[in-house]
């Protein structure tokens, strides 16, 4: 970091803190159970979408702590946060938290391996209403009283398929308008087509929308359409104007096979909307910017810093990680 914004970032960021022999990095700073930071687990950048305020970062966990990517920090530290959560286990990880859990969770394993029924699945993976993706799909066949209906999206280039109580159909159709009942006369997702002819047969994920507290969720599967390349860099344009691309840092607007309009990197093309080589480290940027914060990258950005830039350190007990910077 250059040493002259430090006073800028440490209003936002109240432990950053100039590595010297009095203030060593992350691998000696201690957890609160004694622990060091010393295991490296990504490299993000944190900030507003505008750049003006962000920094790369390293993180860094305790050394050997047990997978907790299922829990979510509990900000508010009440019981009451991790019950809407649909987590109910509140613990601590070597000392950093607290997290809210699942059922089941301990501090040696706060992920259980087997977890006790699909609400559990959900509870495990739920963020912010929508769940992780999952490797498998869930509705290719419905118990009664259960029918499978479909929705197209084309904006986010996806037909899903879920299984669901015919009696909710009215409710759920206020929310979803195209949720229509698949039969003989309105065939499943593979047999849908996308604005440019294709079909949406290839299986992306299964996930869950909905609301925090499952009142209104609902699990589906997401079908891509055929052979679709990769935009997972990109972002639906749903204000469809070229300034929201600009905001977002994703100049080029394009459609990917007729599903869209998307916000992609410099460089993009429909038949390449994530260029496999970005021109500079902002395309980078540009290409991972999701809500100001970006997806992890697979190694280290800061083991040195090149002058004028200083390495800084900030310890985050709440979530977790020490963090190192230039």
């Amino acid at each position: 970091m250059d040493p002259k914004r430090f006073g800028t970032f440490k209003k936002f960021e109240a432990n950053l803190t100039l590595i010297d022999s009095a203030h060593p990095a992350c691998a000696k700073q201690f957890t609160p159970d004694g622990k060091y930071y010393a295991d490296y687990s990504s490299t993000v950048t944190h900030g507003d979408p505008f750049g003006i305020l962000s920094v790369t970062l390293d993180l860094y966990a305790p050394q050997g702590a047990p997978d907790h990517s299922c829990c979510t920090t509990d900000l508010f530290s009440k019981q009451g946060t991790c019950n809407l959560l649909h987590k109910p286990v509140k613990l601590t990880v070597d000392g950093t938290g607290p997290y809210c859990c699942p059922k089941g969770a301990t501090e040696k394993e706060p992920c259980p391996k087997t977890l006790e029924s699909p609400s559990e699945v959900v509870a495990a993976e739920m963020q912010g209403g929508k769940l992780a993706p999952s490797a498998a799909p869930c509705c290719k066949t419905c118990a009664p009283p259960l029918l499978k209906y479909y929705s197209v999206d084309v904006a986010n280039g996806f037909c899903g398929e879920a299984c669901m109580d015919p009696k909710r159909f009215g409710t759920f159709k206020k929310f979803e308008a195209n949720l229509t009942l698949i039969d003989s006369a309105h065939p499943a997702c593979a047999k849908q087509f996308t604005p440019d002819g294709k079909y949406y047969a290839d299986y992306s994920s299964t996930v869950t929308h909905g609301d925090p507290f499952g009142i209104l969720s609902v699990t589906l599967d997401l079908y891509a359409p055929q052979g679709a390349p990769d935009h997972s860099c990109c972002t639906t344009d749903l204000f469809s104007k070229q300034g929201t691309c600009n905001l977002l840092h994703k100049p080029v607007k394009l459609t990917v096979d007729g599903t869209g309009p998307y916000c992609c990197p410099k460089g993009a093309t429909e038949k390449e909307p994530c260029p496999k080589t970005l021109e500079s480290p902002s395309e980078v940027v540009a290409a991972e910017m999701q809500g100001g914060k970006l997806a992890p990258s697979a190694a280290p950005c800061c083991k040195t810093c090149a002058p004028p830039l200083l390495k800084y350190y900030s310890v985050d007990v709440a979530n977790g990680f020490c963090g190192e910077a230039c």
